[in-house]
Protein backbone atom coordinates (compact mmCIF):
# COMPACT_ATOMS: atom_id res chain seq x y z
CA UNK A 1 0.00 0.00 0.00
CA UNK A 2 1.35 3.44 -0.89
CA UNK A 3 2.45 5.65 1.99
CA UNK A 4 2.05 8.87 0.04
CA UNK A 5 -1.49 9.64 1.35
CA UNK A 6 -0.31 9.04 4.91
CA UNK A 7 2.63 11.34 4.31
CA UNK A 8 0.24 14.07 3.19
CA UNK A 9 -1.95 13.65 6.30
CA UNK A 10 1.07 13.81 8.62
CA UNK A 11 2.46 16.85 6.85
CA UNK A 12 -0.91 18.63 6.94
CA UNK A 13 -1.37 18.01 10.67
CA UNK A 14 2.18 19.12 11.37
CA UNK A 15 1.77 22.38 9.49
CA UNK A 16 -1.57 23.07 11.21
CA UNK A 17 -0.13 22.41 14.67
CA UNK A 18 2.93 24.54 13.97
CA UNK A 19 0.69 27.30 12.67
CA UNK A 20 -1.49 27.24 15.80
CA UNK A 21 1.67 26.85 17.96
CA UNK A 22 -0.28 24.77 20.45
CA UNK A 23 2.41 22.07 20.51
CA UNK A 24 5.54 22.82 18.44
CA UNK A 25 7.25 19.57 19.46
CA UNK A 26 4.29 17.46 18.36
CA UNK A 27 4.18 19.42 15.11
CA UNK A 28 7.83 18.73 14.40
CA UNK A 29 7.34 15.04 15.17
CA UNK A 30 4.37 14.84 12.81
CA UNK A 31 6.32 16.73 10.14
CA UNK A 32 9.25 14.30 10.46
CA UNK A 33 6.80 11.38 10.27
CA UNK A 34 5.32 12.87 7.12
CA UNK A 35 8.74 13.28 5.49
CA UNK A 36 9.70 9.71 6.44
CA UNK A 37 6.41 8.32 5.13
CA UNK A 38 6.93 10.15 1.85
CA UNK A 39 10.59 9.20 1.51
CA UNK A 40 10.11 5.48 2.19
CA UNK A 41 8.35 4.64 -1.11
CA UNK A 42 10.77 6.91 -2.96
CA UNK A 43 13.77 5.05 -1.53
CA UNK A 44 12.10 1.73 -2.32
CA UNK A 45 11.45 2.67 -5.93
CA UNK A 46 14.96 4.11 -6.34
CA UNK A 47 16.45 0.87 -5.01
CA UNK A 48 14.23 -1.16 -7.34
CA UNK A 49 15.24 1.03 -10.28
CA UNK A 50 18.91 0.65 -9.34
CA UNK A 51 18.61 -3.17 -9.33
CA UNK A 52 16.85 -3.09 -12.70
CA UNK A 53 19.58 -0.87 -14.16
CA UNK A 54 22.30 -3.19 -12.84
CA UNK A 55 20.53 -6.17 -14.40
CA UNK A 56 20.18 -4.39 -17.75
CA UNK A 57 23.83 -3.29 -17.59
CA UNK A 58 24.86 -6.90 -17.01
CA UNK A 59 22.82 -7.99 -20.05
CA UNK A 60 24.43 -5.23 -22.15
CA UNK A 61 27.90 -6.37 -21.05
CA UNK A 62 27.07 -9.97 -21.98
CA UNK A 63 25.81 -8.81 -25.38
CA UNK A 64 28.97 -6.74 -25.82
CA UNK A 65 31.12 -9.78 -25.06
CA UNK A 66 29.18 -11.91 -27.54
CA UNK A 67 29.55 -9.28 -30.26
CA UNK A 68 33.27 -9.11 -29.59
CA UNK A 69 33.58 -12.89 -29.82
CA UNK A 70 31.65 -12.89 -33.09
CA UNK A 71 33.87 -10.14 -34.51
CA UNK A 72 36.99 -12.03 -33.41
CA UNK A 73 35.68 -15.18 -35.13
CA UNK A 74 34.93 -13.15 -38.26
CA UNK A 75 38.49 -11.79 -38.24
CA UNK A 76 39.91 -15.31 -37.83
CA UNK A 77 37.73 -16.58 -40.69
CA UNK A 78 38.83 -13.73 -42.99
CA UNK A 79 42.51 -14.32 -42.19
CA UNK A 80 42.21 -18.08 -42.65
CA UNK A 81 40.43 -17.82 -46.01
CA UNK A 82 43.01 -15.48 -47.52
CA UNK A 83 45.90 -17.45 -46.06
CA UNK A 84 44.64 -20.78 -47.42
CA UNK A 85 44.42 -19.30 -50.91
CA UNK A 86 48.11 -18.35 -50.71
CA UNK A 87 49.04 -21.72 -49.18
CA UNK A 88 47.27 -23.50 -52.04
CA UNK A 89 49.42 -21.64 -54.57
CA UNK A 90 52.54 -22.66 -52.64
CA UNK A 91 51.46 -26.32 -52.62
CA UNK A 92 50.79 -26.22 -56.37
CA UNK A 93 54.31 -24.86 -56.93
CA UNK A 94 55.81 -27.62 -54.78
CA UNK A 95 53.80 -30.22 -56.68
CA UNK A 96 55.16 -28.89 -59.98
CA UNK A 97 58.72 -28.90 -58.58
CA UNK A 98 58.27 -32.50 -57.38
CA UNK A 99 57.05 -33.60 -60.82
CA UNK A 100 60.02 -31.84 -62.46
CA UNK A 101 62.43 -33.47 -60.00
CA UNK A 102 61.03 -36.90 -60.88
CA UNK A 103 61.50 -36.18 -64.58
CA UNK A 104 65.09 -34.98 -64.01
CA UNK A 105 65.87 -38.13 -62.04
CA UNK A 106 64.47 -40.22 -64.92
CA UNK A 107 66.72 -38.28 -67.30
CA UNK A 108 69.68 -39.04 -65.02
CA UNK A 109 70.42 -35.40 -64.09
CA UNK A 110 70.68 -35.71 -60.32
CA UNK A 111 72.20 -32.25 -59.74
CA UNK A 112 69.22 -30.51 -61.35
CA UNK A 113 66.84 -32.80 -59.47
CA UNK A 114 68.60 -31.97 -56.20
CA UNK A 115 68.05 -28.26 -56.80
CA UNK A 116 64.35 -28.83 -57.33
CA UNK A 117 64.14 -30.94 -54.19
CA UNK A 118 65.88 -28.15 -52.27
CA UNK A 119 63.27 -25.69 -53.58
CA UNK A 120 60.53 -28.03 -52.35
CA UNK A 121 62.17 -28.23 -48.93
CA UNK A 122 62.51 -24.44 -48.71
CA UNK A 123 58.87 -23.94 -49.72
CA UNK A 124 57.72 -26.51 -47.18
CA UNK A 125 59.65 -24.86 -44.33
CA UNK A 126 58.28 -21.43 -45.27
CA UNK A 127 54.70 -22.73 -45.45
CA UNK A 128 55.02 -24.43 -42.06
CA UNK A 129 56.31 -21.19 -40.52
CA UNK A 130 53.38 -19.26 -42.01
CA UNK A 131 50.94 -21.86 -40.68
CA UNK A 132 52.42 -21.48 -37.19
CA UNK A 133 51.88 -17.70 -37.38
CA UNK A 134 48.29 -18.20 -38.53
CA UNK A 135 47.65 -20.60 -35.63
CA UNK A 136 49.04 -17.97 -33.25
CA UNK A 137 46.61 -15.37 -34.58
CA UNK A 138 43.49 -17.54 -34.66
CA UNK A 139 43.92 -19.65 -31.52
CA UNK A 140 41.84 -18.99 -28.43
CA UNK A 141 43.73 -16.96 -25.78
CA UNK A 142 44.53 -19.84 -23.37
CA UNK A 143 47.93 -19.23 -21.78
CA UNK A 144 48.44 -16.18 -24.00
CA UNK A 145 46.44 -14.14 -21.49
CA UNK A 146 49.60 -14.32 -19.38
CA UNK A 147 51.52 -11.07 -19.22
CA UNK A 148 54.79 -11.35 -21.16
CA UNK A 149 57.45 -9.34 -22.99
CA UNK A 150 56.41 -8.36 -26.52
CA UNK A 151 58.50 -6.98 -29.38
CA UNK A 152 56.04 -4.87 -31.35
CA UNK A 153 58.14 -4.75 -34.56
CA UNK A 154 58.28 -8.56 -34.74
CA UNK A 155 54.56 -8.85 -34.07
CA UNK A 156 53.78 -6.38 -36.85
CA UNK A 157 56.03 -8.29 -39.27
CA UNK A 158 54.16 -11.54 -38.57
CA UNK A 159 50.75 -9.94 -39.06
CA UNK A 160 51.78 -8.24 -42.31
CA UNK A 161 53.00 -11.58 -43.65
CA UNK A 162 49.58 -13.13 -43.05
CA UNK A 163 47.78 -10.13 -44.56
CA UNK A 164 50.19 -9.73 -47.51
CA UNK A 165 47.79 -11.34 -50.07
CA UNK A 166 45.07 -8.78 -49.21
CA UNK A 167 47.43 -5.83 -49.61
CA UNK A 168 48.79 -7.29 -52.85
CA UNK A 169 45.29 -7.83 -54.22
CA UNK A 170 44.51 -4.13 -53.76
CA UNK A 171 48.02 -3.16 -55.00
CA UNK A 172 48.82 -1.37 -51.75
CA UNK A 173 52.38 -0.16 -51.30
CA UNK A 174 53.53 -0.35 -47.66
CA UNK A 175 56.29 1.95 -46.41
CA UNK A 176 57.77 0.93 -43.07
CA UNK A 177 59.56 3.41 -40.81
CA UNK A 178 60.11 1.24 -37.77
CA UNK A 179 62.44 2.37 -35.00
CA UNK A 180 65.49 0.14 -34.62
CA UNK A 181 66.01 -1.52 -31.21
CA UNK A 182 62.45 -0.67 -30.23
CA UNK A 183 62.05 -1.38 -26.49
CA UNK A 184 59.86 -4.34 -25.60
CA UNK A 185 56.64 -3.84 -23.73
CA UNK A 186 55.27 -6.11 -21.02
CA UNK A 187 51.58 -6.66 -21.58
CA UNK A 188 48.81 -9.11 -22.44
CA UNK A 189 50.01 -10.93 -25.56
CA UNK A 190 46.60 -11.93 -26.92
CA UNK A 191 45.06 -8.48 -26.53
CA UNK A 192 48.07 -6.68 -28.03
CA UNK A 193 48.04 -9.10 -30.98
CA UNK A 194 44.36 -8.35 -31.57
CA UNK A 195 45.00 -4.60 -31.38
CA UNK A 196 47.39 -4.68 -34.34
CA UNK A 197 45.60 -7.47 -36.18
CA UNK A 198 42.35 -5.50 -36.19
CA UNK A 199 44.12 -2.22 -36.96
CA UNK A 200 45.62 -3.71 -40.13
CA UNK A 201 42.28 -5.33 -41.01
CA UNK A 202 40.80 -1.84 -40.70
CA UNK A 203 43.43 -0.39 -43.03
CA UNK A 204 43.25 -3.10 -45.68
CA UNK A 205 39.43 -2.87 -45.73
CA UNK A 206 39.37 0.93 -45.74
CA UNK A 207 42.30 2.00 -47.91
CA UNK A 208 41.75 3.26 -51.43
CA UNK A 209 42.79 0.92 -54.26
CA UNK A 210 46.45 1.30 -55.27
CA UNK A 211 47.01 3.50 -52.24
CA UNK A 212 50.10 3.93 -50.11
CA UNK A 213 50.22 2.99 -46.43
CA UNK A 214 52.94 4.40 -44.19
CA UNK A 215 53.69 2.47 -41.01
CA UNK A 216 55.74 4.03 -38.20
CA UNK A 217 56.82 2.72 -34.81
CA UNK A 218 58.62 4.74 -32.17
CA UNK A 219 59.20 4.80 -28.44
CA UNK A 220 58.28 7.69 -26.20
CA UNK A 221 58.54 8.61 -22.56
CA UNK A 222 55.45 6.61 -21.58
CA UNK A 223 55.38 3.76 -24.08
CA UNK A 224 55.39 2.60 -27.71
CA UNK A 225 53.47 4.24 -30.53
CA UNK A 226 52.52 2.77 -33.88
CA UNK A 227 50.91 4.97 -36.54
CA UNK A 228 49.26 4.10 -39.86
CA UNK A 229 48.74 6.83 -42.47
CA UNK A 230 46.70 6.07 -45.59
CA UNK A 231 43.95 7.47 -47.88
CA UNK A 232 40.67 6.38 -46.26
CA UNK A 233 37.44 5.60 -48.10
CA UNK A 234 35.08 5.54 -45.10
CA UNK A 235 36.60 7.38 -42.15
CA UNK A 236 37.72 10.83 -41.09
CA UNK A 237 39.19 12.18 -37.86
CA UNK A 238 35.76 11.90 -36.20
CA UNK A 239 35.61 8.12 -36.61
CA UNK A 240 36.27 7.34 -32.93
CA UNK A 241 33.26 9.45 -31.91
CA UNK A 242 31.13 7.74 -34.56
CA UNK A 243 32.17 4.28 -33.31
CA UNK A 244 30.50 5.07 -29.98
CA UNK A 245 27.27 4.24 -31.84
CA UNK A 246 27.05 0.38 -32.04
CA UNK A 247 24.91 0.60 -35.18
CA UNK A 248 27.77 2.40 -36.92
CA UNK A 249 30.51 0.20 -35.51
CA UNK A 250 28.86 -3.04 -36.63
CA UNK A 251 28.24 -2.15 -40.27
CA UNK A 252 29.05 -5.29 -42.22
CA UNK A 253 30.15 -3.48 -45.38
CA UNK A 254 32.62 -1.17 -43.69
CA UNK A 255 35.68 -1.75 -41.47
CA UNK A 256 33.91 -0.43 -38.38
CA UNK A 257 34.00 -3.74 -36.43
CA UNK A 258 37.77 -4.11 -36.86
CA UNK A 259 38.53 -0.63 -35.57
CA UNK A 260 36.02 -1.02 -32.73
CA UNK A 261 37.82 -4.20 -31.63
CA UNK A 262 41.18 -2.46 -31.84
CA UNK A 263 39.93 0.32 -29.55
CA UNK A 264 38.33 -2.17 -27.16
CA UNK A 265 41.52 -4.20 -26.64
CA UNK A 266 43.74 -1.11 -26.44
CA UNK A 267 41.59 0.16 -23.58
CA UNK A 268 41.91 -3.19 -21.77
CA UNK A 269 45.72 -2.91 -21.69
CA UNK A 270 45.70 0.76 -20.62
CA UNK A 271 46.52 2.00 -24.11
CA UNK A 272 44.66 4.35 -26.43
CA UNK A 273 43.83 4.89 -30.10
CA UNK A 274 43.68 8.31 -31.77
CA UNK A 275 42.44 9.38 -35.20
CA UNK A 276 43.81 12.44 -37.02
CA UNK A 277 43.87 13.80 -40.56
CA UNK A 278 47.04 14.90 -42.31
CA UNK A 279 47.45 15.88 -45.98
CA UNK A 280 43.98 14.48 -46.81
CA UNK A 281 44.91 11.15 -45.27
CA UNK A 282 43.72 9.39 -42.16
CA UNK A 283 46.23 8.69 -39.39
CA UNK A 284 45.42 6.01 -36.81
CA UNK A 285 47.79 5.99 -33.85
CA UNK A 286 48.01 3.33 -31.15
CA UNK A 287 49.87 4.03 -27.90
CA UNK A 288 50.74 1.19 -25.52
CA UNK A 289 52.48 1.66 -22.16
CA UNK A 290 55.80 -0.05 -21.49
CA UNK A 291 54.08 -1.89 -18.64
CA UNK A 292 50.41 -2.75 -18.45
CA UNK A 293 50.36 -1.42 -14.87
CA UNK A 294 51.80 1.93 -16.04
CA UNK A 295 55.25 1.45 -14.45
CA UNK A 296 58.49 2.45 -16.21
CA UNK A 297 60.62 0.00 -18.24
CA UNK A 298 63.72 -1.55 -16.69
CA UNK A 299 66.93 0.47 -16.77
CA UNK A 300 68.38 -2.03 -19.26
CA UNK A 301 65.75 -1.06 -21.85
CA UNK A 302 66.40 2.62 -21.34
CA UNK A 303 70.11 1.91 -21.88
CA UNK A 304 69.45 -0.05 -25.10
CA UNK A 305 67.27 2.75 -26.44
CA UNK A 306 70.22 5.14 -26.09
CA UNK A 307 72.55 2.95 -28.12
Amino acid sequence: MSLVPAAGVFAGLALWILYRSSSPVLGLILLAAGILAGATPLVYHLRKLSLQLKKKMHHIQLLDQQLLKMSRMAAATKLTRDFLATLKDSLINMESSAALAQELIRLDTPSDAARNLEDIKTGSIKSCASIDKLLTITQTPGNHWIIQDIQINDMITDILEILAPQFQEKQIHIIQNCENNLPMIRSNFSRVYQIFQNLFLTAVSDIIQKGRLTLTTQSGSDGIQMALVYPSRHFDKHVLTQLADPAYALQAQEPGPWLALCIYHADRVNGWVRADETDAKLQLTVNLPFRIDGSSPPASQAFLKGL
